[in-house]
C-alpha cells in the first residue's frame, strides 16, 4: 500500500471516529462510555502510525537529496506535503526538520 493511501485511510478514519465520539457523547453523556475509551485507544494508535509513516517517507526522501539521487517533481512535491504535515499538523519537531533545513542551505533540495 502507497503512503498516500495509508494516509487517505487515516485521515477517513480520523473524521470517522470524530463522528462516533460525537453520537455516544451525546447519547450517554452522564455514564463512562467504553466505546469512547476504545475510540480514544484507537485514535491514539493511528496517530502513532501517522507519525511513524510520515517519518520513514521523510527520511527516505532525505536520504535521497542527501546523495543526490534525482526526484521527479511529483515526488519533491509529495515531500514538501509530507513535510508539512508532520510538522505543522502533528506538531512534531525533530531531526527532520533540522535536515532539512540543512540539506535546503546546501542546495541539495
Amino acid at each position: 500500500m502507497a503512503v498516500w493511501q495509508i494516509v487517505a485511510v487515516v485521515l477517513g478514519s480520523e473524521a470517522l471516529f470524530k463522528f462516533i465520539e460525537w453520537f455516544f457523547d451525546r447519547k450517554d453523556r452522564k455514564e463512562e462510555n467504553p466505546i469512547l475509551k476504545e475510540l480514544a485507544e484507537i485514535r491514539k494508535d493511528i496517530r502513532l502510525l501517522d507519525k511513524a509513516t510520515c517519518k520513514n517517507f521523510l527520511v527516505r526522501c532525505l536520504a535521497d537529496f542527501e546523495k543526490g539521487n534525482k526526484m521527479s517533481d511529483v515526488e519533491v512535491e509529495r515531500f514538501w506535503e509530507q513535510y508539512h504535515h508532520y510538522i505543522d499538523e502533528l506538531k512534531e519537531n525533530t531531526y527532520i526538520k533540522e535536515w532539512t533545513e540543512r540539506l535546503k542551505k546546501e542546495g541539495k533540495i
